[in-house]
């Protein structure tokens, strides 16, 4: 049961930043506008340095990591990742998935992954908080690889794993009830903060507005993820992104940061 509270905080994550030029433009647009509260950066991305370079001049947002194996070229040369690339040495995508974690492959993911955060750090940003490309750290031999991670960087705040679904999207009760497990030992081994609760932007919205969600015993806190591209797929969540849905939420509301976590 969800604990009620006067107010809720909303931390509204931007994934993919550096990703490309378009997406870019369009995460640095929402923040300016005040409509998001963070964003994650793909180490890996074609336009990470124009990514890093404008959000060294932002002071209203965080800027976590954005984890990825499963696009791009890795920024390591470990032979230990090689189940994960292709022909032309780049990661295939959803092998991460597919494959088992043998003990070197896990050692080759904390280093990839690892040199991910840092190249971010020395790029000149103060890291928040840690997610990934296609949620590959919720997959089950990555939660040792993730925990090394925070380890090697000293970074404690995490994403969390899907908790709010609209009708469409939800999954069994097995599943609801492995994901919660997998929740408690992310904020439990090697202590985390997370936010209460993380969805998907529009699936947020819509679990409201069919009633899927409970308007009462609202958590602490949600994390929202959005996927600004600035191109015709982005229209529907930039539209719902600047309809006034934080005002007419039935709680009192407000945008925050992974650092006020």
């Amino acid at each position: 049961m969800r604990p009620s509270v006067r107010s809720i905080r909303f931390v509204l994550n931007a994934d993919d930043l550096g990703a490309s030029a378009a997406t870019n433009d369009a995460i640095f647009s929402a923040i300016a506008d005040g409509l998001i509260s963070s964003a994650t950066v793909m180490a890996t991305g074609p336009a990470f340095d124009a990514a890093v370079c404008n959000a060294r001049t932002v002071r209203d947002a965080s800027f976590g990591v954005h984890m990825n194996l499963t696009e791009h070229r890795p920024l390591t040369r470990s032979p230990g990742l090689e189940p994960l690339l292709d022909s032309n040495g780049a990661f295939r995508h959803g092998e991460v998935f597919r494959i088992r974690g043998a003990p070197r492959l896990i050692n080759a993911a904390v280093a990839e992954l690892t040199a991910q955060v840092r190249a971010v750090q020395a790029a000149g940003l103060a890291v928040s908080h840690l997610d990934s490309h296609h949620h590959i750290h919720t997959v089950p031999w990555m939660f040792i690889v993730l925990k090394r991670v925070q380890r090697e960087t000293g970074i404690r705040r995490v994403r969390g794993t899907w908790s709010i679904y609209d009708r469409h999207s939800r999954p069994s009760l097995m599943a609801r009830s492995k994901k919660r497990a997998w929740w408690w030992a992310l904020r439990h081994v090697y202590r985390t903060a997370t936010t209460s609760e993380f969805s998907d932007f529009l699936i947020f919205r819509r679990a409201l507005a069919e009633g899927s969600y409970p308007t009462r015993g609202w958590p602490e806190s949600i994390e929202l993820m959005l996927h600004p591209t600035g191109d015709a797929r982005d229209a529907e969540e930039a539209r719902a992104l600047r309809d006034g849905w934080v005002d007419a939420l039935p709680i009192p509301a407000k945008l925050v940061t992974y650092r006020d976590l």
